[in-house]
């Protein structure tokens, strides 16, 4: 899979998660900007991230993806 077509997914999956419309763009996709993005919210995004990517996220990870950019980075880096 293109990074590109990685970015486009988990960019769809943080509008899922957060019931976001689809004018936000993505740079915009960031917990400091979306007030639905708490801690229970954090935890279902990283789920979804899971189930679709089928990868796993160690605890110190969890605290660093809270936007696009990171999350992206590191799936990345997971699929390699």
């Amino acid at each position: 899979m293109k990074d590109k077509e990685i970015k486009k997914k988990i960019s769809l999956i943080i509008r899922k998660v957060f019931k976001l419309k689809k004018k936000i763009k993505s740079k915009n996709l960031d917990q400091k900007k979306i007030k639905e993005w708490d801690s229970f919210g954090h935890i279902t995004l990283l789920v979804a991230l899971q189930e679709e990517f089928k990868i796993n996220f160690n605890v110190l990870s969890q605290t660093k993806l809270t936007n696009l950019k990171a999350i992206l980075k590191y799936v990345l880096n997971k699929q390699q």
